[in-house]
């Protein structure tokens, strides 16, 4: 054993798979902790080694600066809690292995989604270019986490953590390189709180806005337009609401029913053309395929 330590940061309202992130996580060759954070009360009293849970209201973009400040590891991992990593009987090791023979590179897992592999366009940032493709849940040093300001507080929900590996790869430097490891999501426990329909627009749109330039032909800057917005990590303040506020506990069963079919992904690329990536990346597939 080492003096390295990894710390897993995970946002949650949902108690439903918390086991089962605890079991795959656990590692008997690295250090490590695992740091749930969100609206959930628990028995400290059961709570096993290497587990923390925060209970915090805060916004989820605030709960995973809560992690960065109430972290030990001077590694950290992002993950959802409706993930569990795949590909070897002890991925944690497998990835601080891989960070700590390629330094200067920023060691990201794959995506699938119940066993099922992402396509490749699915990892860009602009689906049609390549050039643009994005980490799932790298290994990041917390030195540079801190370097480059921590989580930008006018995020609310998703894509700050897209945003932070922009700005890794901008201020430190990083190359972005796949391993073997896979981010795998199952559905089953994210019917009712997933937040991405509540606020991807939102989101979305400022990550837009720091990145993308030129609306009329979309393509992704190699700087920051926009100075982050850091969040004030004072020991007043920061268990305070900052930022643009918005709220965890929430029931959108009905929405996935809507949403979650082949059909209705289509739809929702069509209610969101208004938005210029969008609209570019829909005119990119149709000539893909030669309908235009």
């Amino acid at each position: 054993m080492n003096n390295d330590k990894i710390s897993v940061i995970i946002p949650t309202n949902n108690p439903n798979n918390l086991n089962s992130i605890i079991k795959n996580l656990s590692s008997k060759k690295i250090d490590y902790e695992i740091i749930f954070i969100g609206p959930l009360k628990v028995n400290k009293r059961k709570v096993k080694k290497k587990v923390k849970f925060i209970e915090s209201y805060l916004k989820p973009t605030h709960c995973l600066q809560l992690g960065l400040f109430y972290s030990t590891g001077n590694y950290l991992i992002q993950m959802a809690d409706d993930c569990l990593l795949k590909g070897h009987n002890d991925p944690l090791y497998y990835l601080y292995k891989k960070a700590k023979s390629n330094p200067k590179k920023l060691i990201s897992c794959r995506y699938s989604v119940n066993g099922v592999p992402s396509k490749n366009y699915e990892y860009n940032y602009l689906p049609w270019d390549d050039s643009t493709n994005l980490p799932i849940a790298p290994l990041m040093k917390k030195k540079d986490i801190i370097k480059v300001g921590g989580y930008d507080k006018t995020f609310i929900a998703v894509l700050s953590d897209i945003d932070l590996y922009l700005r890794l790869r901008q201020s430190c430097k990083l190359e972005f390189y796949y391993s073997k490891i896979f981010v795998d999501e199952n559905k089953k426990y994210n019917k009712s709180n997933n937040l991405l329909p509540t606020y991807w627009n939102h989101d979305r749109n400022n990550l837009d806005k720091f990145w993308v330039r030129n609306k009329k032909k979309p393509y992704l800057s190699k700087k920051r337009t926009k100075i982050i917005q850091k969040f004030d990590n004072s020991p007043k303040l920061i268990n305070k609401p900052q930022g643009n506020l918005g709220k965890w506990l929430y029931n959108n069963r009905y929405y996935f029913k809507f949403i979650d079919n082949k059909f209705s992904k289509i739809l929702f690329f069509i209610i969101g053309i208004t938005n210029n990536t969008r609209r570019y990346y829909i005119n990119s597939i149709l000539k893909k395929f030669k309908m235009i």
